[in-house]
C-alpha cells in the first residue's frame, strides 16, 4: 500500500498545471482577446487557465472555457512622474500596494506560470513567488510606453524591501513579441529599456500576431452602410465625441463602443448625430462578439491600439485610424495602402473625417490588397508559438527555485 505522501504526491503531478494571464485592463478588448487566444492554445497543451480581468471583461474568457478572478490592474501613469522625496515615498507606497494585489491573486490561483501583457507588476510579483512569468508585448510598446514608464517603475521598486533581481523581473523571464522580425527590430530601442530587458529576460522570442480563428469580412452593399466605432476606455473619453460630430450627416448605421463610459459630451454628440442627418447611432458599453461586428461591418474607426489593429488587418475590413499616442500613430502605419489615418486634432477632425469616411467605404480597390493582407496574417502560428514556448519555460524551470 503506498504511502499517505507519495499518494499525494502523485495526484498533485496528475494535475493539469495552472496559467494565470494578466492583460492590461485599461482596454476594452484588444490586450484581452489576445491572451484569451493564447490561453485556447495553453488548454491544447493540458493547462487549466485563468484570466485576471475586470468584471466587464469575464464573459470573453468564459465564452472559452476559462477560469476568471476579478481584478483590476495598476494605472502605472499615476506615479510614474515622481520626483520630489514625497512624490517618490507616495509612489513606492502605491506600488507596494500594488505588488501586494498581484501577489494575492497569484497565490490564491496557484499558478505554475504567469502571463502578463503591459502588467510589469506581474512578472516581479510572479518572481517573488518564484514562479516563471512571461511578458507578450509588441516591440513599439518598448518604446512607448515603456520608454517613458520603466524610470518612474524603477525609481518607485528601489526603496522596496525585496530581492535586487526580482526587481529586475519587469518584462518576466520571457518575452514574446507579438511581431515578425522582419517588420521591427529590436535595434532601436532606448539604451534603458534594452538594458532592463536583458537584465530580465532569459530569452526574447518574435511569434508573430497572438489571434484567435477571424470571421473573414466581405463587401456587402447596404443602403446605410454600417460603422463600428472603437477606442478603448480612455480613448473613448477623449475621442468619441468630437468622432461622431465629425460622422455627422452621413446616412450610416453607426455603433459606438464607449468602454462603459458615459459622459454627457458622448451622450449628445450621438443625440445630435441622429439630429442632424438620416443615419442611427447606438452607444453601447462593450461587444459581446466584437470581432463578429467587424467583420459585418462596413468600416471599423478605431484608436490604433494593438490588438483591435491586427483583428482588423486578420478579418480585412476597411478601417481608419485616428492615433491617439505615439505608440498609436507607430502601429497606423501598418494601415498605409489599406485603410487611412486621421489627424487626432478634435478640430481638423470635424471637417475631413467624414470625407475619409466615406471615400474608404468606397474603395473596392483596396479589398484585394485587405484580403491579400488578412490571408498573410492567418498563415502564421503566433498563438500557438507563444503557448509552446510558455510551456518549455515552465519545463525548463522547477517550481519553488527562482531562474536567474
Amino acid at each position: 500500500m503506498p504511502k499517505q505522501g507519495a499518494t499525494a504526491r502523485r495526484r498533485l503531478r496528475d494535475q493539469p498545471q495552472r496559467a494565470l494571464l494578466f492583460p492590461f485592463t485599461e482596454g476594452t478588448w484588444g490586450h484581452t482577446v489576445r491572451l484569451v487566444a493564447l490561453g485556447e492554445q495553453l488548454q491544447r497543451h493540458g493547462y487549466d487557465v485563468t484570466l485576471a480581468c475586470p468584471d466587464s471583461l469575464k464573459q470573453i474568457a468564459r465564452r472559452h472555457g476559462m477560469d476568471t478572478v476579478s481584478f483590476v490592474g495598476m494605472r502605472e501613469q499615476r506615479f510614474l512622474s515622481a520626483r520630489s522625496r514625497a512624490e517618490l515615498r507616495s509612489a513606492a507606497r502605491t506600488l507596494s500596494k500594488e505588488l501586494t494585489k498581484f501577489r494575492k491573486v497569484i497565490t490564491t490561483v496557484g499558478p505554475a506560470v504567469v502571463v502578463s501583457d503591459l502588467q510589469p507588476i506581474a512578472n516581479v510579483a510572479a518572481a517573488l513567488e518564484c514562479l516563471p512569468s512571461a511578458a507578450v508585448l509588441n516591440a513599439e510598446l518598448l518604446r512607448q510606453p515603456f520608454e517613458w514608464w520603466l524610470p518612474g517603475i524603477q525609481r518607485a521598486l528601489a526603496p522596496a524591501q525585496i530581492p535586487k533581481w526580482t526587481k529586475d523581473r519587469i518584462f518576466g523571464d520571457l518575452l514574446l513579441l507579438a511581431d515578425s522580425p522582419e517588420v521591427i527590430g529590436l535595434r532601436d530601442l532606448p539604451t534603458e529599456v534594452a538594458n532592463a530587458l536583458f537584465k530580465s529576460v532569459r530569452e526574447v522570442r518574435y511569434v508573430g500576431a497572438i489571434q484567435r480563428t477571424l470571421p473573414r469580412w466581405r463587401f456587402v452593399p447596404r443602403r446605410r452602410p454600417r460603422v463600428l466605432v472603437s477606442f478603448g476606455l480612455a480613448g473613448s473619453r477623449k475621442w468619441l465625441a468630437p468622432t461622431l460630430a465629425g460622422l455627422g450627416g452621413l446616412s450610416i448605421d453607426l455603433v459606438a463602443v464607449t468602454g462603459g463610459t458615459s459622459s454627457s459630451s458622448i451622450v449628445r454628440a450621438a443625440s445630435e448625430f441622429t439630429r442632424v442627418g438620416p443615419g442611427s447611432c447606438r452607444l453601447v458599453s462593450s461587444l459581446a462578439d466584437f470581432s463578429m461586428h467587424v467583420a459585418q461591418a462596413g468600416l471599423l474607426i478605431t484608436h490604433g491600439g494593438h490588438g483591435t489593429l491586427v483583428e482588423a488587418l486578420t478579418i480585412g475590413v476597411p478601417t481608419l485610424v485616428i492615433p491617439s499616442s505615439e505608440e498609436r500613430e507607430l502601429n497606423a502605419e501598418r494601415v498605409l495602402g489599406l485603410g487611412k489615418v486621421a489627424p487626432p486634432d478634435r478640430d481638423q477632425l470635424r471637417h475631413v473625417l467624414a470625407d475619409m469616411a466615406m471615400a474608404l467605404m468606397k474603395d473596392r480597390e483596396g479589398d484585394h490588397r485587405r484580403r491579400v493582407c488578412a490571408d498573410k496574417l492567418r498563415a502564421g502560428r503566433g498563438a500557438a508559438l507563444a503557448a509552446e514556448s510558455i510551456v518549455e519555460l515552465v519545463n525548463s524551470k522547477p517550481r519553488g527555485q527562482p531562474l536567474g
